[in-house]
């Protein structure tokens, strides 16, 4: 066996395994999505991704959540809240992610830029949703300088929430009475959104 991957073939294997794909370096890997016409392949050429690009692929998405790899979509979010939250709320409408082919991925600590790379370059569909505050804000000019400021592009691919984060954005959207239950507080009383 051993003389036999040191021979100069060509290996071509085709999976539907997360954990195989991991293994695999990010230039070896092609993706074929299939169109209303044809079959296209995508890839990453070597030196596409600088180094620092490649180890946060590399760690955040094809190590820890191989099974993105084969997503047609991803939704890119900034914090664990929003996993939950979409993904449960998907649930109660009657749309499972998994199965329609979407990955829900918190990006904080790999990046956004990277995966957006990584995505557009593999054929992989993207939207990003970020926070109000000062992070968020950072985050979405990352989008619009990505998509270089394209209205239509920004529209789609790009939602900023109208508050500092989730939790703030649901409180002030009629969930408010979920949060003082959970602090064991009663419905009516009045105190800062904050505390």
């Amino acid at each position: 066996w051993i003389k036999l991957i040191n021979l100069p073939f060509l290996f071509i294997t085709t999976t539907n395994s997360g954990d195989l794909l991991a293994l695999a370096p990010l230039e070896s890997v092609y993706r074929l999505v299939r169109q209303s016409n044809k079959v296209a392949a995508y890839r990453i050429d070597a030196g596409e991704l600088s180094v620092q690009e490649r180890r946060r692929i590399s760690f955040h998405i094809r190590l820890n959540r191989a099974s993105s790899l084969f997503a047609r979509s991803w939704l890119l979010v900034e914090g664990e809240t929003e996993v939950w939250l979409l993904t449960e709320l998907a649930r109660q409408c009657g749309y499972h992610f998994e199965t329609e082919g979407i990955k829900v991925i918190e990006f904080a600590q790999s990046g956004l830029k990277p995966l957006l790379k990584y995505a557009s370059r593999m054929g992989i569909e993207w939207h990003v949703l970020v926070d109000g505050d000062d992070a968020g804000k950072k985050y979405a000019e990352t989008v619009r300088s990505f998509l270089n400021n394209s209205p239509d592009g920004v529209r789609d691919r790009l939602t900023q929430l109208p508050a500092l984060d989730m939790e703030n954005f649901m409180y002030r959207e009629g969930f408010s009475d979920v949060y003082h239950q959970a602090a064991g507080l009663p419905a009516n009383i009045h105190m800062p959104m904050r505390k």
